[in-house]
């Protein structure tokens, strides 16, 4: 698996990108809080060492993520803590985002 480094852009690469989704769509959900607690719990399970997401679509008709935890090399922990009833931006936004 990847190391953290991998991962990390810079605060204009993230804007870019997240503005670059945004270029031609109207309202919907632009992303969503999911607390500490529940990523803590995800990773804290044996053998995890990452988290994988998937897009995925809620009930309710809107899209959403679900978070799974990952082992080394590279199998969901589908036993384990999963997420998804992240909080919708909007409303729940960065107060940046109003």
């Amino acid at each position: 698996m990847a190391s953290a480094g991998r991962h990390e852009i810079s605060r204009a690469k993230a804007r870019e990108y997240i503005q670059g989704w945004r270029k031609g769509r109207t309202g919907g959900i632009r992303g969503g809080y999911m607390d500490r607690e529940v990523l803590d719990r995800i990773l804290a399970q044996p053998g995890c060492t990452g988290v994988r997401y998937y897009h995925a679509r809620h009930p309710a008709g809107h899209d959403t993520i679900v978070l799974v935890g990952v082992t080394a090399d590279g199998r969901d922990l589908w036993d384990g803590t999963i997420a998804e009833e992240a909080l919708p931006c909007p409303p729940d936004c960065s107060p940046e985002e109003a």
